[in-house]
């Protein structure tokens, strides 16, 4: 049964990270005016052929498609090239477009804008999107004809700029509730051994109290420092001095992932390695902790505009941190002992 349960929790977080993932990975609303296929390579020197599909009925007007590309690392590189425009009426079709790839050294990867207005103006544009970036080969790959897919094509819009408010009475207080947890877990209340356990489980236990000691001060310098707004604008500032920023959001990505793998871990410590209630919640609270912390520090445009909400005078993020506190001091608070006494005579009785 035991075997059983852990099958399931491996499942269990498997299907997570991979729902995760793929939300990670298309996070901008997708185009439904639209669908898009393209050859999955494109050769330098050659046209691209696109296959643009409008379902009926469809908004009439002029269809566009414009080239645009990147160098190594996404860096973007501009306007490459277009196609003539398309003639759309009401009951839509399919419409295809072949726009010449020019010959650039630098050029890694393109991409299709395609617009809908009523002129071929840029200006007069009333729906915009943007698709997947497609590698390009050099002029000498071979002619050998590669297989199409379909791209996701996304509303071609900036990321706004996202402010958190922040209650300035916020950072003290959780920092300080974070120091009243570490006291709490240090002086071992939470983690009581009964006189009938043996001491190698006690000394276990308070190793366990120590390090858990050890991770609230921690949590609560952490927090009152505000590591996680610093540490995002230098990583912001080393990614735009290294060429690294374009790419940014497979690096966002992985380290949301790896994080939300840290807080399911200590999620999993919690429910299934440890035997006390107290012990659990106060794991679980670190977790909760942990996951909007490091959510906060690498500042995924998707999660930042769920984090900003307000809860009344606070963010989410805020919200949850201070709740994770307030879980953890609630697991460590002293209670009155309702064990009886000593059942094996001649073992010491706990300090």
């Amino acid at each position: 049964m035991k075997r059983l349960r852990v099958v399931v929790l491996i499942l269990g977080v498997l299907a997570l990270t991979l729902l995760a993932w793929n939300v990670l990975r298309a996070p901008y609303p997708q185009a439904t005016w639209l669908s898009v296929e393209a050859p999955a390579v494109a050769v330098m020197n050659r046209p691209l052929q696109l296959r643009i599909t409008l379902p009926s009925p469809s908004d009439a007007g002029m269809l566009m498609a414009d080239l645009h590309g990147s160098a190594d690392r996404h860096e973007p590189m501009g306007y490459l090239n277009h196609s003539s425009p398309h003639l759309v009426t009401p009951e839509g079709g399919v419409f295809t477009f072949d726009i010449p790839i020019p010959v650039r050294p630098d050029l890694k990867h393109v991409r299709a804008i395609i617009y809908l207005g009523p002129t071929e103006r840029w200006a007069d544009r009333l729906k915009v999107v943007a698709t997947d970036e497609i590698p390009v080969k050099p002029t000498g790959a071979s002619k050998t004809a590669t297989s199409w897919k379909n791209l996701q094509a996304h509303e071609s819009v900036p990321d706004p700029e996202i402010r958190f408010h922040e209650a300035a009475w916020a950072r003290p207080l959780i920092a300080a509730l974070w120091v009243l947890a570490g006291l709490l877990a240090a002086r071992g209340e939470l983690l009581r051994v009964t006189h009938s356990e043996a001491i190698p489980q006690r000394i276990s236990g308070r190793r366990f109290g120590l390090a858990l000691a050890l991770a609230c001060l921690a949590a609560a310098v952490f927090e009152i420092s505000g590591v996680e707004l610093n540490l995002a604008a230098q990583l912001r500032a080393y990614a735009q001095d290294n060429r690294l920023y374009h790419d940014r959001r497979w690096l966002q990505q992985g380290a949301t992932l790896l994080a939300l793998g840290g807080s399911a871990t200590l999620g999993w410590v919690a429910l299934w390695r440890t035997h006390s209630p107290a012990r659990s919640l106060a794991l679980l609270g670190l977790g909760l902790f942990a996951a909007f912390s490091a959510a906060r520090l690498f500042s995924l445009h998707e999660v930042d505009q769920i984090l900003a909400r307000q809860m009344g005078p606070l963010s989410l993020a805020q919200f949850a941190q201070l709740a994770s506190v307030l879980i953890v001091v609630i697991a460590l608070w002293p209670r009155k002992s309702s064990e009886p006494g000593p059942s094996a005579p001649g073992l010491p009785k706990d300090s």
